[in-house]
């Protein structure tokens, strides 16, 4: 899972953003938060970024419209 807070304002620690998000998918993209091997967690601060580099569509224009978004990125391996 790989979570990207991209942000003009102060945001809360990226500890304090992991927790919740995980508690909150759970059992709509997991079974259960234990399930979850590896987190990611990044600040980006936008006020102080030229550009994103290749984002997708979807994060391009969450970018243009929003001075705040959670890009939240889950990955699955089938073996688990």
């Amino acid at each position: 899972m790989i979570i990207t807070n991209y942000y003009t304002l102060s945001p809360p620690d990226v500890d304090n953003i992991i927790k919740p998000l995980l508690d909150a998918m759970g059992t709509v993209v997991y079974a259960d938060d234990s399930q979850v091997r590896k987190v990611v967690s990044e600040k980006v601060d936008l006020t102080s970024t030229n550009t994103i580099q290749n984002p997708s569509p979807l994060l391009a224009t969450a970018l243009e419209n929003y001075s705040e978004v959670l890009h939240i990125i889950v990955t699955w391996d089938a073996e688990d």
